[in-house]
């Protein structure tokens, strides 16, 4: 038989106990949701962009989404906040992947007109590259070599300087953007710190993403 003493102890003890359990379903359970959603965010882009991609080897996929503050770029202009809703980073960790989506079709045009005439989505990219690149030059493929890599109408690269690295540990980046006309524009952000890592990078992964034309009824 348990004294008064006892059984206040105890359902202290089972109180305490529930109490734990109910944290980790709550943990689980939002968690569960959280990459849930991220992953609903990529699918969005998938589907209304029209793209395909596969994870190359020696790399790990992360589908958070994540909201870069670059700071200022070597020139001193401040660069534009930017969304990350895929990450690949090598094993080693040398390079690591952002990829950015803008889809065309979710701008309303017409409306945008009303205070800038001259805006075209089609134009997007235009806007993002004098935004982030330095002082170097952008390069462009040619129009046979972006079909060929990616699908896409315009394809190139530039170099990008972030103020404030990226996760604290990434300090220079190159740039590899992708559009398509009236479907939307794609930025691959290659993190890295060292021009030999990049280098095999660019080698392993230019065939992981690419356009796809529109179905046919």
């Amino acid at each position: 038989m348990l004294t008064t003493s006892e059984r206040k102890s105890c359902k202290q003890q089972l109180s305490t106990k529930i109490g734990c359990c109910l944290l980790i379903i709550c943990a689980c359970f939002f968690g569960t949701t959280s990459w849930a959603q991220n992953n609903r965010a990529l699918n969005y882009f998938v589907d209304n962009i029209g793209f395909e991609y596969h994870l190359p080897s020696k790399y790990i996929k992360s589908d958070s989404t994540e909201h870069y503050l670059p700071g200022r770029n070597s020139t001193g202009k401040y660069v534009m906040p930017i969304s990350f809703f895929c990450q690949l980073e090598s094993i080693d960790k040398n390079i690591l992947i952002a990829v950015s989506f803008i889809n065309y079709n979710g701008w309303d045009e017409k409306k945008i007109r009303q205070l800038n005439p001259n805006f075209n989505v089609n134009n997007g990219y235009k806007g993002d590259i004098a935004n982030q690149k330095d002082t170097s030059r952008v390069n462009y493929y040619s129009a046979s070599m972006a079909k060929q890599l990616y699908n896409a109408d315009v394809a190139g690269y530039y170099d990008f300087f972030p103020e404030n690295p990226y996760r604290n540990r990434y300090h220079s980046c190159q740039i590899v953007f992708l559009h398509k006309q009236d479907k939307g524009q794609i930025q691959l952000f290659y993190f890295y710190n060292s021009k030999k890592a990049l280098e095999k990078a660019l080698k392993n992964t230019k065939d992981m993403i690419r356009f796809l034309d529109k179905k046919t009824s």
